[in-house]
């Protein structure tokens, strides 16, 4: 493939990628596209049509992915990078990565330009009490960690390999397998998260082993979590009712104070006073390089707090329900 004339910048000291182009503000991934909507302006359809699951953003460049396949922003434009179904995007500080719907998984470490497959995602042995993964499970959370990578699936737990793929350990020990996101800490490599269809586990050692939050929560369908690092981490997530097809229904918002071992949900403005549920579970993110500030989507509003999920401001209405959140700023 050759490289196009308007590529943006590659990165700024420390492998970080560099910001010279206007942000995109956030991007909204509904069932009919891709949305980008900058705080105070207008929200406009960017990819018109393929239903989005997936978005990241770091720097100039952002990753959408959804049943069609996936759009890459290299800071002026979104162009096509995969025809194939995409489950799960992640813009890392010197690669991208893309996770199939077929179990795929896919590198590229020249912006986009070429993608290199990492082998053995569709192979592995599961602990005996999992079964065997096979083709067709979907590649659902990349992370860069110390040492390697960790790769979650739809229905096969979490794995760790710390040789691009030539060999694979098993990190599922007392999680559900189910696994519908894997988040990082940010500043502590070995610290873990993963929603799944019975609520929210936490890990300390990259994996190893993991405890699951659920005190004072009443449901634990897990959707998407944004991660604020302090000595007692916060925490937003948003959560569901299982619904009769796997999908969450009546959502909610929590925060936590202390990494997820105690929860209160969470108020927001709504046209007729505040709200804290939603037909559908909201999607929640917290950008790369702001610690303290997170973004929702819930029903048809975004919002924003910049004191860790204490206080919310509204940030547009009328926007598409959101399957999928992520923040260029």
């Amino acid at each position: 493939m050759n490289r196009p004339p308007d590529r943006a910048p590659r990165r700024a000291r420390g492998g970080a990628y560099a910001r010279k182009h206007t942000p995109l503000g956030l991007l909204v991934g509904a069932d009919d596209g891709l949305y980008e909507c900058i705080p105070g302006g207008r929200i406009e359809r960017t990819i018109d049509g393929p239903r989005i699951t997936s978005i990241d953003a770091r720097g100039d460049l952002a990753l959408a992915g959804g049943v069609e396949g996936a759009w890459l922003h290299n800071g002026l434009r979104w162009r096509q990078v995969s025809s194939d179904a995409t489950t799960a995007v992640y813009v890392a500080r010197d690669s991208l990565y893309l996770g199939g719907a077929n179990g795929d998984l896919l590198r590229s470490t020249d912006e986009g330009d070429t993608w290199t497959p990492i082998p053995g995602t569709t192979g592995l042995t599961l602990a005996p009490a999992l079964g065997r993964l096979t083709s067709g499970i979907a590649v659902t959370g990349v992370l860069e960690v110390k040492g390697g990578l960790v790769v979650a699936f739809e229905a096969a737990g979490v794995w760790f390999t710390p040789n691009d793929g030539a060999t694979w350990l098993p990190r599922s020990s007392d999680i559900d397998a189910h696994v519908h996101r894997l988040y990082g800490h940010g500043d502590i490599t070995d610290r873990l998260f993963v929603t799944t269809s019975t609520g929210l586990y936490r890990s300390t050692d990259e994996g190893h082993t993991w405890l699951r939050s659920l005190k004072d929560l009443d449901r634990s369908w897990g959707g998407s979590l944004a991660v604020l690092p302090d000595p007692t981490d916060a925490l937003v997530f948003s959560l569901a009712k299982s619904g009769s097809d796997g999908v969450g229904i009546e959502g909610t918002l929590h925060r936590s104070m202390n990494a997820g071992l105690t929860w209160a949900r969470v108020l927001l403005d709504g046209p007729r006073g505040p709200e804290d549920e939603w037909e559908r579970v909201p999607a929640v993110v917290r950008p790369h390089d702001l610690e303290d500030v997170t973004f929702v989507a819930a029903g048809p509003r975004l919002y924003a707090s910049h004191d860790r999920g204490k206080a919310w401001m509204p940030l547009a209405e009328g926007t598409p329900v959101a399957n999928v959140l992520a923040a260029s700023v």
